[in-house]
């Protein structure tokens, strides 16, 4: 059912073309979602996190077959103001958990509902499965949850895909990323020791979330040359690229063990090359000059007990998202310059509304 005080329009970013976000977007009104039918949930959005997947999308998926306007990003935090008539009236699993108007939770979009549908978490309200959300701790402000979930789940699948265990050594090319700074933090929780890559000007951010050692990419340029004097006699166990940097994958078997994985995130390089680098990366011989190290490039699908576990962590200060700027909903193209020009410390974070 629905609540007699859901406006019917409200504000969203939308887009119907493809291009960079500072020449697409547009602060719009368009209709609310009507209410949520089946086991869909209409929730009221707090706050919603940009991400560098956002502009990637905008830019290079065509706009042609998915429904217009498209709604950019995918993880928001908000209050439930309409639940369909399948939603269980608790989550799953969590008998105390309830799933009813007025619950604040945290949600998210699959990747694919922004390639393929143009659905997306920044407008004033959102249908969203109710397998898409959890419960936000009572601890955690809206603004933190929203951050979490892309960087975390992220992060938490490269560590399990690496098997990142206690003592070991692992690299973190990228560290101020978003991706990056949950790295540091979810490593540490497993006791390994961090060497971490950033600019000067980050450094004392990314050693207080835990890195042991610092690499200034900048002073120490090309920074794999300077691993590979450092690092020959002491090679990491793990190296996980925040960044996406593929001379760093190219040169590793001089700092990266034998066995060890090189598992990338990152596309800084634009996502054609990675592209095409990932193809060259797993499939080229060895005998023909391929890298001898394993190679894994990772995407992440979200998982609604991953991010219960994240909120559990988050709620009891073992890890927290670095945000560097909270934006009004009208300056969201602001946080789109910092993520377009690779110039973020952290999440930028919009504020859709107060609530």
């Amino acid at each position: 059912m629905s609540s007699p005080s859901i406006p019917q329009t409200m504000r969203a970013w939308t887009y119907t073309a493809r291009g960079q976000p500072r020449r697409v977007l547009s602060l719009t009104s368009i209709p609310t979602p009507p209410p949520p039918t089946g086991a869909n949930l209409l929730v009221r959005v707090s706050h919603a996190a940009i991400n560098p997947d956002g502009p990637m999308v905008m830019r290079t998926f065509p706009t042609t077959c998915r429904r217009k306007p498209c709604i950019p990003e995918l993880e928001f935090s908000g209050v439930i103001v309409a639940a369909g008539p399948s939603v269980p009236s608790t989550a799953p699993g969590s008998a105390s958990v309830s799933l009813t108007p007025g619950t604040a939770v945290v949600g998210w979009f699959q990747p694919y509902n922004a390639i393929v549908f143009g659905r997306g978490a920044l407008a004033e309200y959102v249908t969203v499965a109710s397998d898409s959300v959890v419960a936000k701790p009572k601890g955690v402000g809206f603004e933190e949850a929203a951050g979490m979930t892309a960087v975390g789940q992220t992060a938490w699948k490269m560590l399990r895909v690496a098997q990142a265990r206690e003592g070991m050594k692992v690299l973190v090319n990228g560290g101020s990323t978003g991706v990056g700074t949950m790295l540091v933090q979810l490593l540490k929780v497993k006791a390994c020791e961090v060497v971490a890559t950033c600019s000067e000007g980050n450094a004392g951010m990314v050693r207080r979330l835990g890195a042991d050692e610092i690499v200034d990419y900048r002073k120490e340029h090309p920074v794999w040359e300077y691993l590979a004097k450092e690092y020959k006699g002491r090679p990491f166990d793990i190296i996980f690229d925040a960044a996406g940097t593929q001379a760093l994958f190219s040169h590793s078997p001089a700092y990266l063990k034998e066995d060890g994985p090189f598992v990338n995130v990152g596309a800084f390089e634009g996502p054609v090359k990675t592209l095409v680098n990932a193809m060259y990366n797993w499939f080229w011989p060895i005998m023909f000059g391929g890298v001898p190290r394993k190679y894994f490039f990772h995407s992440t699908a979200m998982n609604k007990q991953v991010e219960e576990e994240l909120m559990d962590l988050l709620e009891r200060r073992k890890i927290k998202v670095e945000i560097e700027k909270v934006y009004p909903m009208e300056d969201a193209l602001e946080g789109y310059d910092k993520i377009v020009g690779q110039r973020a410390k952290g999440k930028q974070i919009i504020k859709v509304q107060c609530l």
